[in-house]
């Protein structure tokens, strides 16, 4: 039986230069992002802050129930709930985007803006292994192997550089699986999202 999962998502333009919609979400920041607020003066950071902030807390009452949440990050620079450690959640963002996946099982996602500037055939040249250049057909297809990556470096809290010098992906029929020597992953699933235009999307269950 697959693992389920739920989606929240935000638009943060509409956020953006509205101190009084942003202040309204100021209640939900846990210390960290607290900090990180204090550290920063652009208007675009602070927006994504303060509303990642928000959709994480949001997120975890939906879909657990939870109302005392308590923010850490730990040693891999990942982010859980050190009062309730089984509600998993991760949390990504791209250009105008803020999303947070949250699962019954450790869970990573990733959203990127398809930049049509992008030179991804250099990315896949100098990145990606022989078997996963053989998939990449587009810039669509690039991204999406990209996204891949990252929710899974993501749900295992290994970090992108570790992930793209171990980790296989393999694409068989449109369906994704990862080959790793350090990570069981017989039980890692992905999932990918299609609800955001312009925007490629990918989950990775574990």
């Amino acid at each position: 039986m697959e693992p389920k999962y739920n989606l929240y998502a935000l638009n943060i333009d509409q956020y953006k230069n509205n101190t009084s919609k942003l202040n309204q979400l100021l209640p939900y920041l846990d210390k960290n992002r607290i900090e990180r607020l204090n550290n920063t003066t652009n208007p675009d950071v602070r927006a994504t802050i303060i509303c990642g902030g928000y959709l994480i807390k949001h997120a975890l009452s939906k879909s657990f129930g939870i109302t005392d949440s308590e923010i850490v990050i730990d040693s891999n620079g990942k982010p859980f709930d050190a009062k309730h450690p089984n509600a998993y959640f991760n949390l990504s963002h791209s250009e105008s985007v803020v999303i947070v996946v949250t699962s019954d099982v450790p869970c990573g996602i990733d959203i990127e803006y398809i930049n049509p500037t992008t030179n991804y055939e250099s990315i896949v040249s100098r990145f990606f292994k022989d078997n996963e250049k053989a998939t990449i057909k587009s810039r669509k297809d690039f991204y999406d192997m990209w996204t891949i990556k990252e929710s899974y470096a993501k749900m295992t809290g290994k970090g992108i550089a570790k992930t793209l010098k171990n980790v296989e992906i393999i694409r068989d029929n449109g369906n994704y699986k990862a080959s790793d020597p350090f990570h069981d992953t017989s039980n890692v699933i992905f999932k990918q999202s299609n609800h955001y235009e312009g925007y490629s999307c990918s989950i990775c269950l574990g």
